[in-house]
């Protein structure tokens, strides 16, 4: 028996009988009026082609037409705003009203055809969601595209980005001239404690051109501001989306309850149960996604292709995050423009701890499959420990596989196979940047390097170990590299462990190189 049930019995037991009756009877009562809430939650419909504001909107025959209507209203819990498919809006909304837990608010489409487009035409937001919770955002695209900046239309906009931007052989100068901030969703959390339950599915976002001095610039920004009430997201979901043609980033957030040490949180207030699953990422000027200040994100089964391809920017990283699971991803084509300090697949940011990145495919990268990294210097807040690197591929990443930058700490490196056919590049590169790494372990790694003049430069760093490693290519890999004071250990054939590694690997993924496609747990 429940403790509730206990409760209750004890409560039955010391009543008479027509008090026991009257309580069930208020008890009915107060669930038939539970339920009569719910069922007066309410659809509203907006057609641009069919509709009329001055109808009440509440109906498939007598639907609104404009966005505006939208921004107007206080929505309740279990409402709909529906948008009629095949239609298409200029203009933004502000969403207002929040759902609860089993009764959120939704935003989506109705009919047949292509999803409804909202197009934001260079506001500052599309759709802005402010101190609200529990909302489901599904089955809509959204562009934010400003012609007067770019003199041209979104369409050639966007084959720019596809045929000049994306497709450059040589490296381009960076992306530098001046346009407004933008994003498609800007979703913001000011002094209002814990804000619960955004699900963001299913939607094409494109077509945000702006600023690529910021990150904040792009597709989805979610920003917690403030420094009175201690707020932060909790239960936030982005699936199933396709992000493609967005200056600067993908996905990125922010929040002013960022203050720690390796040792001390401050003022650090993480979010919790964020979810970045099944969602393609394709051509964004820089990043695609960035999770800052938050306890265990899971990233998971996304495609980033093609990203930073106007200036410097790995394709995703944590910042600022505890035990952040970077899983079953894949990474390609990540672009190099002259000048940049950043152009590989997965990166572990400064300020985590205990990161996690497993299972995943780093290839053709254009400045490295990951990289581990911490700027050193005398700010206590500048940390990178504990982060595992485990049963990934990398291939044929330009310049670098492996680039472990700064002052990190702990770092385990192990069971992870990387192949490279190119010549004159560093398998593993330990940085400089205000200070080397201290304590980075390299385990049961297979190297398998048929490009010439394949070097690894250690710099300065400071306790690294190496076991159990197998390398088998052209140039002795260790030949920079003192063998009494770095032991590498590798043989002259395939250890049994190492066929037990690929089978592990190859069952998440199918095919080979180009065709090196994620599958299903």
């Amino acid at each position: 028996m429940s403790c509730g049930n206990i409760i209750w019995k004890r409560v039955t037991d010391a009543m008479c009988p027509s008090l026991i009756v009257h309580t069930i009877k208020l008890a009915t009562i107060i669930l038939l009026l539970i339920a009569f809430e719910g069922a007066n939650a309410t659809n509203y419909y907006i057609s641009y082609r069919r509709g009329r504001d001055s109808w009440k909107g509440t109906s498939v025959s007598k639907p609104w037409k404009s966005l505006e209507k939208i921004s107007q209203l206080t929505f309740s819990p279990g409402d709909s705003i529906l948008l009629e498919c095949g239609n298409s809006w200029n203009g933004h909304i502000q969403l207002n009203g929040s759902g609860e837990a089993n009764n959120p608010i939704v935003l989506a489409s109705f009919g047949e055809g292509e999803k409804p487009i909202l197009n934001g035409s260079g506001n500052h937001y599309t759709i802005l969601i402010r101190n609200q919770e529990y909302w489901r955002i599904l089955g809509l695209e959204i562009t934010n595209f400003d012609e007067r900046e770019e003199g041209i239309d979104l369409w050639a906009w966007e084959m720019r980005n596809k045929n000049i931007w994306a497709s450059s052989i040589e490296p381009l100068a960076p992306f530098k001239d001046a346009r407004n901030q933008k994003h498609a969703i800007l979703v913001e959390a000011i002094d209002v404690g814990c804000v619960n339950g955004l699900y963001f599915k299913n939607l094409e976002i494109h077509g945000v051109n702006g600023a690529m001095s910021t990150k904040h610039n792009g597709g989805i920004f979610l920003a917690v501001r403030g420094d009175r009430i201690a707020t932060w997201f909790d239960d936030l979901v982005v699936e199933g989306c396709y992000i493609h043609d967005v200056d600067r980033t993908g996905i990125s957030n922010i929040s002013s309850w960022n203050n720690r040490t390796l040792t001390r949180n401050v003022n650090w207030v993480p979010s919790k149960n964020i979810v970045i699953r099944n969602n393609v990422f394709e051509r964004t000027g820089a990043n695609a996604l960035i999770v800052r200040v938050a306890e265990g994100p899971i990233i998971e089964y996304n495609l980033f292709d093609h990203c930073s391809i106007k200036g410097s920017g790995n394709a995703n990283f944590p910042f600022n995050c505890d035990h952040a699971v970077i899983r079953f991803n894949e990474a390609r084509f990540t672009k190099y423009n002259l000048g940049d300090a950043d152009a590989g697949g997965f990166d572990s940011d400064y300020r985590c701890k205990n990161t996690v990145i497993e299972y995943n495919y780093s290839h053709h990268n254009e400045f490295g499959g990951i990289l581990i990294c911490c700027m050193g210097g005398d700010d206590e807040s500048r940390f990178n420990y504990g982060t595992k690197i485990r049963y990934n591929i990398f291939e044929d990443n330009k310049h670098h596989t492996i680039r472990v930058s700064g002052k990190t700490s702990n770092t385990a490196i192990h069971d992870n196979y990387i192949v490279s056919h190119l010549d004159s590049t560093s398998v593993i590169w330990h940085k400089s940047w205000r200070g080397y790494a201290d304590k980075t372990i390299y385990r049961n790694n297979l190297f398998l390097i048929h490009g010439k003049g394949t070097v690894m430069d250690l710099g300065a760093s400071t306790g690294n170990e190496f076991s159990d490693n197998l390398y088998i290519g052209h140039d002795p890999l260790y030949r920079q590299i003192d063998r009494e004071e770095h032991p590498l250990n590798f043989f002259d054939r395939i250890p049994d462990r190492f066929y037990n590694l690929i089978p592990k690997l190859e069952k998440y993924w199918s095919g080979k190189h180009e065709n090196f496609l994620l599958k299903e747990r």
